[in-house]
């Protein structure tokens, strides 16, 4: 069929409108493309903690392999939970996550009503970072070696002893508050702002007892009357090759793991959840952060999102009701 002039020239002028639309498709960028600017990495502790140089460090690796700066936003407090509730309010975009830890995430929320948020719903988890060895230091106690010693000697002298923590609601605090319900022992929770002053308290023989990381022992050769005398998890951390874990010494019910993970509001789209779970586990397996991990007594950790989530599920059915039970409170 022959088209007439007037038809001819319509069909033409359809013709070009497709195929500039075409073209401009293609060189316009994808609308849902991510990440198309920054990214804002809040770190729940403060400027100098080790979680903020940790933490910025894997922001500064991420940054090059995302292709966006990954900027750093300290928001210390509450144990960590001021931080990680802003992503309750924070847009669910992929533009704003949160590093926290099982204290951070789990545990600081539960010694308030209400609680700030559930980590269970309020938070899209994207992927666990590293999991690391937490141990028990003792200062001021030279008769005391090992955990069995130490619960003999606080039973003889109840309320007599004290112990340092972050600050309430700290995986620390409800720590050694279960230690003390489970063994039936008296020791005073003395709680300090961040793991830092906790430590330096017990380096300064402040404090007679703190729950640390392994990152510590350096410190410790050269404190005085400082000893590590059991560790919480299991199997045994290579730099603490030379003390037995909890389970070892008899007292199962005292092993936990400690993780660092990256998590995002909830809502977050999967696609987006699913790239920067890429990309961070992608970072933590550069040479860069295996080395920081490993000098931390640490493992660094490749998981899904899906993986993390039940992790944390998994914390929460264990913290939640031992809080209760103990009546914990934040302040």
């Amino acid at each position: 069929m022959t088209l007439h002039t007037p038809m001819r020239a319509i069909a033409a002028a359809g013709c070009l409108v497709l195929a500039f639309a075409g073209v401009v498709h293609a060189q316009a960028p994808a609308a849902d493309a991510f990440p198309a600017k920054p990214i804002r990495m809040v770190v729940p502790t403060a400027v100098g903690s080790g979680s903020d140089v940790f933490g910025r460090a894997l922001a500064a690796v991420l940054s090059n392999g995302i292709g966006q700066p990954v900027v750093v936003d300290n928001r210390p407090g509450a144990a960590g939970a001021i931080g990680v509730a802003s992503m309750k309010s924070a847009p669910a975009d992929g533009y704003t996550i949160v590093f926290g830890n099982l204290s951070s995430v789990v545990n600081a929320p539960l010694v308030t009503d209400p609680p700030p948020y559930d980590p269970t719903k309020d938070l899209e988890p994207v992927a666990v970072v590293y999991n690391v060895v937490l141990a028990l230091v003792t200062q001021g106690l030279p008769e005391v070696r090992n955990l069995r010693e130490f619960i003999g000697h606080l039973r003889t002298n109840p309320g007599k002893l004290n112990y340092a923590s972050p600050g309430p609601g700290s995986f620390a605090h409800l720590w050694v508050e279960m230690f003390k319900h489970l063994h039936k022992v008296d020791i005073v929770h003395i709680p300090y702002k961040g793991a830092g002053p906790a430590l330096q308290a017990i380096l300064a023989g402040e404090a007679n007892l703190a729950v640390a990381e392994t990152t510590i022992m350096s410190q410790l050769a050269r404190a005085k009357n400082a000893a590590v005398i059991v560790q919480l998890g299991h199997p045994r951390s290579q730099i603490l090759s030379h003390v037995e874990t909890a389970r070892e010494a008899g007292y199962p019910e005292l092993t936990s793991e400690f993780w660092f993970g990256m998590l995002a509001p909830r809502g977050t789209p999967a696609r987006i959840v699913k790239r920067l779970n890429e990309e961070i586990n992608r970072a933590m397996t550069s040479p860069e952060m295996k080395q920081r991990v490993a000098a931390a007594g640490g493992d660094a950790v490749v998981t899904d999102p899906e993986t993390f989530s039940k992790m944390i599920a998994r914390d929460h059915a264990l913290w939640a009701p031992i809080v209760k039970t103990l009546g914990i409170k934040g302040s």
